[in-house]
């Protein structure tokens, strides 16, 4: 059964995270903390949105993991990718 109060307050923290995150993202020039600021939020709101609003926290394990290797993999290569822009074309040029 679905406990709304969870949902609710989940979607409300979520709310409240975007809401400082995108203040740190709009600055006139974000330094590199509010950049790692930024990835760990969206990595937090991830979990949240796939064990909360999605209701995946008691699904199969491999469903779970696989939505969560987006965040968990993917964001902090973006991460390192924006914060180590000559390295990162480096190792990905011939």
């Amino acid at each position: 059964m679905l406990n709304y109060k969870n949902i609710f307050s989940s979607w409300l923290f979520m709310l409240t995270l975007t809401l400082i995150s995108a203040t740190f993202a709009e600055s006139s020039d974000p330094s590199k903390m509010a950049i790692l600021f930024i990835c760990i939020v969206t990595i937090i709101k991830g979990n949240l949105l796939i064990d909360n609003l999605m209701a995946l926290r008691h699904s199969l394990h491999r469903i779970r993991w696989m939505m969560l290797a987006y965040f968990y993999i993917l964001l902090p290569i973006i991460m390192l990718t924006i914060i180590f822009p000559e390295t990162t074309r480096q190792l990905t040029t011939l």
